[in-house]
């Protein structure tokens, strides 16, 4: 979805609407912006587009959704503002590094461990694990 980075400002060629695309580099407006359907990536994509020091960029969702990008942000010394599903972030904020500790997520690799599953595996594997 690029609509909210062209009500930004941003310049975006796109294959009617869908990659590749190419953005071009502008200065972008802080948007109060309300996705068409709830979507964190949306949402996170607002957030973190403009980081100029004046601006606070603002995003609605019609319904809460995941904020792993809030918390994050926070947890790297970023201020946000919430207000019911509302979410704004100053621009222009330091933040800093932490040293955190990311669990494994099976759900991440079950793709591709169904698609090994398709294959025989070569006699090679056998023979090293053995």
């Amino acid at each position: 979805m690029i609509d909210p980075l062209q009500i930004m400002g941003a310049s975006i060629d796109s294959h009617h609407g869908c990659a590749p695309l190419t953005i071009h580099g502008a200065r972008l407006k802080a948007v109060e912006y309300e996705p068409p359907v709830a979507s964190a990536q949306v949402k996170s994509c607002v957030l973190l587009a403009d980081s100029s020091p004046r601006a606070r960029p603002r995003s609605l969702s019609r319904c809460r959704t995941r904020d792993h990008t809030e918390l994050a942000l926070q947890a790297f010394g970023a201020e946000l503002r919430r207000d019911r599903n509302r979410v704004s972030l100053r621009g222009g904020q330091k933040l800093h590094s932490v040293k955190s500790y990311v669990p494994g997520d099976l759900s991440s690799v079950t793709f591709f461990l169904c698609a090994a599953a398709l294959f025989p595996l070569p006699a090679w594997w056998w023979i090293r694990c053995c």
